[in-house]
C-alpha cells in the first residue's frame, strides 16, 4: 500500500513539473517572416529586465520596398503583449497599450499615446502623449505632453510639456523643454 502510495505521488510530481516545463518553453506568436524579423530586433533592442519573447505577438512592418510605411493602429491583441517593428518608414500606431513595445524603423516614426515602451531608433521620432517609456534613439526626438520618462538619448531632443508626474533626460545634444511644469529634469545641456 505505501508503495502504491509512494508511486502515485512520484507520477503527480513527474506530471507537474512537465507541466510546468511546457509553460516555461511556450513560443513567441510570429506569422510571418516579418514578424520573425521582428522578433529578431527585439532580442538585440529591447533592455527591459525580464523580457521574455515568449510572453508577446509580434508584428513585423511590410519589408516591401514600393511601400511607404507601416500604420500599425488597430492590430494588436486584444489580451496579451505585443511587440511591433517598423522597417520601413514613416513607421505609426495610434495607441500602443502598456505593455507593448515599438520598435520604430531608420527614419520619422510616431506613436500618437505611448503607455507602453518605445525604442526611437535612429531617425526623427515623435509621441504626442508618453504615459510609458521612450528612448529617443539617434536623431531628434520629440515629445508633446511627456506624463512618463522620455530618454532622448543623440540627438536635439524636445518636449512642449513635461507634467509633474514626467521625467525628460535629454541625453546628447541640444535639448529643450517649451513649458515646464513640475517635471523633473535630469539633463538639458
Amino acid at each position: 500500500m505505501r508503495r502504491i502510495l509512494l508511486l502515485t505521488t512520484l507520477a503527480a510530481m513527474l506530471a507537474a513539473a512537465m507541466a510546468l516545463s511546457g509553460v516555461a518553453q511556450a513560443k513567441p506568436t510570429i506569422g510571418s517572416k516579418a514578424d520573425a524579423k521582428c522578433l529578431a530586433e527585439a532580442a538585440k533592442t529591447v533592455k527591459e529586465p525580464g523580457f521574455n519573447p515568449a510572453n508577446y505577438t509580434f508584428h513585423g512592418g511590410d519589408t516591401d520596398p514600393s511601400h511607404l510605411s507601416d500604420d500599425f493602429t488597430g492590430q494588436g491583441t486584444l489580451e496579451g503583449n505585443d511587440v511591433f517593428c517598423g522597417f520601413r518608414e514613416p513607421n505609426f500606431t495610434e495607441t500602443l497599450e502598456a505593455g507593448d513595445i515599438f520598435i520604430s524603423g531608420a527614419q520619422f516614426d510616431g506613436v500618437g499615446i505611448n503607455n507602453g515602451t518605445v525604442y526611437g531608433q535612429e531617425g526623427g521620432d515623435i509621441v504626442g502623449t508618453n504615459s510609458g517609456t521612450f528612448y529617443g534613439g539617434a536623431g531628434d526626438d520629440f515629445v508633446i505632453d511627456n506624463f512618463g520618462t522620455y530618454y532622448g538619448q543623440e540627438g536635439n531632443d524636445g518636449v512642449q510639456g513635461n507634467h509633474s508626474e514626467g521625467t525628460f533626460d535629454g541625453g546628447d545634444g541640444t535639448d529643450f523643454v517649451v513649458d515646464f511644469s513640475d517635471g523633473e529634469l535630469i539633463s538639458v545641456p
